[in-house]
């Protein structure tokens, strides 16, 4: 796949428990997705992908009933081929590090999803495997795409531009 842009409309699920939030997103994912659900938990987001088995979920992680990481985890454990972006307002390198151990390709702050879920999108794709992960992630003012492996993430948090 080119990943310079996003050549086919992939199957998307939005969980987020703020429907604000999950209808702004839709309008940014819908540009280069097709949404086919939108989901207020984890638990909700696994039944409707058993149902509609989309490309991409996207999750958050604070959410009730089952919590974005511990949806990821079933996602890996039982629909590995989809590929998992959460979108959160957590930006604190422990959260990010578990997200990514979870099973997550990418993670966006809310903050900045408008520039980086279009990355985010392709960096799921970049990831050879499922749970390996290729991520677009925001620290402060400063974007820093990470792939790979998670010492890429170590290192980009200790620059200056972090701020917990």
């Amino acid at each position: 796949m080119d990943e310079t842009k996003v050549t086919e409309r992939y199957r998307v699920i939005i969980a987020d428990d703020d429907p604000i939030f999950r209808s702004a997103l839709r309008l940014i994912v819908q540009q280069t997705c097709e949404v086919v659900a939108e989901a207020e938990n984890g638990q909700a987001a696994i039944d409707a992908a058993e149902a509609l088995h989309p490309d991409i979920v996207f999750l958050d992680i604070s959410m009730p009933i089952l919590d974005g990481f511990q949806a990821a985890a079933k996602f890996r454990a039982n629909l590995s081929s989809i590929r998992i972006v959460m979108v959160t307002s957590h930006s604190e390198k422990a959260f990010i590090e578990q997200a990514l151990r979870s099973g997550a390709q990418a993670y966006v702050v809310k903050g900045s999803a408008l520039v980086q879920v279009p990355d985010a999108i392709r960096g799921s794709w970049r990831a050879d495997v499922p749970g390996r992960p290729a991520s677009s992630i925001r620290f402060s003012s400063c974007s820093v795409t990470c792939r790979s492996k998670l010492r890429n993430i170590t290192s980009a948090a200790n620059k200056s531009c972090y701020s917990p």
